[in-house]
């Protein structure tokens, strides 16, 4: 079952079961690496053990901004790409938490419309350190960097956290069936850790 609620425009499935605590799964890695299919696997992955989860993008925001104020047509292509990512780094620069408390705020707000508490946020579009720190200081975190198949742009390296560890590194194959295979294997570490 999908539900919108607010600025919240992935998909949102439901389970039943709860965990006593909130669990952040931020995913980082290079544009069209993966991350939101990633992302959506986990989420059915935690539906089918009938766990509540919900992506809320940090961009989310951003692009409300890009369509609203700039009439971004919603294309990524480079002069959208510079325009989500200038505006992004405008407002660090004023408030370099703007972006992750909007993200808590949002689920907030989804929890006070549904009704229903999430066991577990997931963050397809991590890229700063920041962002971490303060999700990592209100719920359990874990962290995933998804490689892509292909080069990517090695002179932005902005675009990827650096960490010295993470606590998954999934390597995209290019197939749906291997990255579903990897969101399954990260939901069942996580929930054993839960246990």
């Amino acid at each position: 079952m999908g539900l919108a609620v607010g600025n919240i425009t992935e998909v949102t499935l439901w389970g039943e079961k709860m965990l006593e605590n909130i669990n952040a799964i931020l995913i980082c890695g290079e544009p069209n690496s993966g991350k939101t299919t990633l992302a959506n696997y986990i989420i059915h992955a935690l539906l089918e053990r009938e766990y509540k989860g919900v992506i809320i993008p940090f961009e989310s925001y951003v692009k409300i901004l890009a369509e609203k104020c700039f009439l971004w047509d919603g294309e990524k292509d480079e002069k959208g790409k510079k325009l989500l990512q200038g505006l992004k780094n405008i407002v660090v620069e004023y408030d370099e938490n703007f972006w992750v408390n909007s993200v808590l705020e949002e689920l907030d707000s989804y929890e006070k419309v549904t009704q229903k508490n999430v066991s577990f946020l997931v963050c397809d579009d991590w890229r700063f350190y920041n962002e971490y720190k303060v999700i990592s200081e209100r719920f359990n975190t874990y962290t995933v960097k998804i490689e892509p198949s292909f080069l990517g742009d090695k002179n932005n390296l902005s675009k990827v956290p650096f960490f010295y560890t993470y606590d998954f590194v999934v390597s995209n194959k290019s197939t749906l069936e291997s990255l579903q295979k990897d969101a399954i294997e990260i939901v069942n570490k996580i929930l054993g850790e839960n246990k």
